[in-house]
């Protein structure tokens, strides 16, 4: 889902950045386009320029956070506070055309209101500037908060459904005697339990990294001392069920189905 919403991000920078360039054939034309603004002006090459800049901006950024993932100090949350920023960014330079738009329309509505001074009109340009500015920013960070709450509840509801599902699928297993497929689904639902919780709590970690998982999981009382053992145990055995082909017996497929349920239940209590 994560590496999804990223790949969506690459697309539409690109496919902007791309767009532009394909404009630099017009670049007489797209600087002939001039805005007034009181006494500052610009034109539509510039203003290309300056989104693009920003864009690429934003693909760094996305950049920096894909590419921590590979690494141990991936886990640290400068990296969230990146992709955080990326994201704010990109939904400010979305944003920017059409409050642009508004902001000379204002600004265009009062000029027309009379004879106005230059030194008025001076001071209308800079606060109607800011103003934007300041909308811009806010109305961007607002919507990142909203469209990330958003994604969270739907990423846990996803999770929880996973969880269930494998479980059941555990517990089949099981029953029809298939003990060591039964404990790779067991696994399966002991890392997507361990990355819910961890989620739930803003914690940065990545799935499929177990040792990243459990360790974050005690760091964070998902887990305790005394389940290392037992969940050690069932890490081995998923291991050797998916690599060595090992024979497991009912007992085995048993105690790890126990094991994760009660760890479920003790922290659905929290």
């Amino acid at each position: 889902m994560e590496a999804e919403k990223l790949r969506d991000r690459y697309d539409f920078i690109l496919g902007f950045v791309a767009l532009v360039v394909s404009l630099s054939a017009f670049k007489t034309e797209l600087q002939a386009i001039n805005f007034t603004f009181g006494t500052y002006s610009y034109n539509l090459g510039e203003y290309f320029l300056i989104v693009i800049s920003g864009f690429l901006v934003c693909l760094y950024f996305y950049s920096i956070e894909k590419v921590s993932r590979n690494y141990s100090f991936g886990r640290y949350r400068l990296f969230s506070v990146i992709l955080v920023m990326a994201e704010v960014l990109l939904i400010f330079l979305i944003a920017s055309p059409v409050i642009l738009l508004l902001v000379h329309l204002g600004f265009w509505i009062y000029s027309l209101l009379g004879d106005i001074p230059n030194e008025n009109l001076k001071t209308a340009t800079a606060t109607l500037q800011i103003f934007a500015l300041v909308i811009n920013i806010v109305l961007s960070v607002l919507v990142f908060i909203k469209y990330n709450r958003q994604r969270k509840e739907k990423q846990l509801k996803d999770l929880e459904e996973d969880e269930i599902k494998d479980l059941e699928v555990a517990e089949r297993l099981l029953k029809d005697n298939y003990y060591s497929q039964s404990i790779l689904e067991s696994f399966k639902v002991l890392e997507t339990h361990l990355y819910k919780k961890l989620t739930e709590k803003n914690v940065r970690v990545f799935r499929g990294r177990m040792n990243d998982l459990i360790k974050a999981s005690l760091d964070h009382g998902i887990v305790t001392d005394d389940d290392l053992p037992l969940l050690n145990d069932i890490r081995g055995m998923r291991n050797s069920a998916a690599h060595l082909d090992t024979t497991y017996t009912r007992e085995h497929a048993e105690m790890a189905i126990k094991f994760i349920k009660g760890l479920i239940k003790n922290n659905t209590r929290v």
